[in-house]
């Protein structure tokens, strides 16, 4: 409340003007519930993110051991003498396997990024290399036929990028949809 008298003659004038901070009380009774709101939400997430990261440590892990059992031994079986057919379909269940595995490190990288832990080694990668490379094609998608057509003599062409990560740029350029 805030009162003013008028100075003057006659009777004594004067102006009250209230105000009520009811409103105001309830819009930061509002705002603190909110933040405690939020702030539990966020503590939620985080302790989600930490769960789906632990999650994902232990099924790749449980996911990469049988999975390297079956490389191994599509290793061990491409040593024997096979007919033609078989040592193409074997060929084909090691590029897979090879293609989820790499699948399987690339989730474990997001959990590292994600907790700040993953580090990159820059390195020069062979573009020939790498577009020459191929990927196993998918069961459900038509056979793409790509091909590259070096010029007589190219000069060997150089990219920086993470070591660990040179068939991405291929896997993506080559298992993308093309019109």
């Amino acid at each position: 409340m805030t009162a003013a008298r008028f100075a003057g003659e006659g009777p004594v004038r004067c102006v009250v003007i209230t105000q009520s901070i009811q409103d105001l009380k309830e819009s930061e009774s509002q705002l603190r519930e909110l933040n405690v709101t939020l702030e539990r939400a966020r503590d939620d997430a985080n302790a989600a993110n930490d769960a789906k990261s632990a999650f994902l440590a232990t099924m790749s892990h449980e996911i990469r051991t049988p999975l390297n059992g079956v490389l191994g031994m599509a290793q061990a079986m491409a040593r024997d003498e096979l007919p033609d057919i078989q040592r193409e379909r074997l060929t084909v269940i090691r590029q897979a396997g090879e293609t989820l595995l790499a699948l399987l490190n690339d989730l474990l990288d997001l959990s590292r990024i994600e907790a700040g832990r993953l580090e990159l080694e820059d390195s020069t990668l062979d573009v020939e290399q790498l577009v020459q490379g191929r990927t196993p094609p998918s069961p459900r998608s038509p056979p793409k036929r790509t091909s590259v057509s070096p010029s007589p003599s190219p000069p060997r062409r150089a990219a920086s990028g993470p070591a660990i990560r040179p068939g991405c740029a291929r896997s993506s350029t080559t298992s993308s949809p093309t019109p």
